[in-house]
C-alpha cells in the first residue's frame, strides 16, 4: 500500500487492520488517546467508564 494511500485511511481503520482482537470501542479509545484527549473526555465521547476507558489502554 502507498504512503499516500495510508495517509488518506483514517486511523481506525489502520488499527482495525493492525488488531482485528480490538473491539470498535477499545479503537476508539486509542485514536482519541494518540490525540491526548484525557480519559475523562475519551469515556464521555465513547458513552464508557473512565474506568473502562484505564482499563483499554492497559
Amino acid at each position: 500500500m502507498s504512503p499516500q494511500l495510508i495517509q488518506k485511511l483514517p486511523a481506525i481503520t489502520l488499527l482495525e487492520g493492525m488488531f482485528p482482537e480490538l473491539s470498535t470501542n477499545q479503537l476508539k479509545v486509542c485514536v482519541f488517546y494518540a490525540m491526548g484527549v484525557p480519559y475523562d473526555a475519551i469515556a464521555q465521547n465513547c458513552r464508557l467508564s473512565p474506568e473502562t476507558v484505564r482499563t483499554y489502554l492497559k
